[in-house]
C-alpha cells in the first residue's frame, strides 16, 4: 500500500498560538468535526498539544501548532480567531 505523498509542500512554515484550554473542545468539534474542517478549508494542518499548558493571566491555555504554507496558516489562525472569539469571553 502507498504511504503519504513524501515530497515537501513549497516554502513549508509553522506557528505556534496559545488558546484557552477550555476552548480545546470547541476546536476540535464532535468527533474532530470542527479541526477537520478547519484543515481542509484553509488546507493548513493544526496540532493541539495538550501536554503543551501555559498559564496567561491566570487562565491555563494550550498551545496550538499550526503548519503549513504562510496563506494556509494566516488562513486557519483568522477561522480559528473567529470560531474561538464567540465563546472564548469568560
Amino acid at each position: 500500500g502507498g504511504g503519504a505523498g513524501a515530497r515537501a509542500a513549497p516554502q513549508e512554515s509553522s506557528d505556534n498560538i496559545q488558546i484557552p484550554s477550555r476552548s480545546v473542545g470547541l476546536l476540535i468539534g464532535k468527533g474532530g468535526a470542527t479541526i477537520k474542517k478547519l484543515q481542509a478549508d484553509s488546507g493548513a494542518r493544526i496540532a493541539v498539544k495538550t501536554d503543551k499548558e501555559t498559564t496567561v493571566n491566570g487562565i491555563l491555555h494550550t498551545q496550538v501548532v499550526l503548519t503549513g504554507s504562510d496563506e494556509a496558516i494566516d488562513k486557519v489562525q483568522t477561522a480559528i480567531e473567529a470560531l474561538l472569539g464567540s465563546n472564548a469571553r469568560s
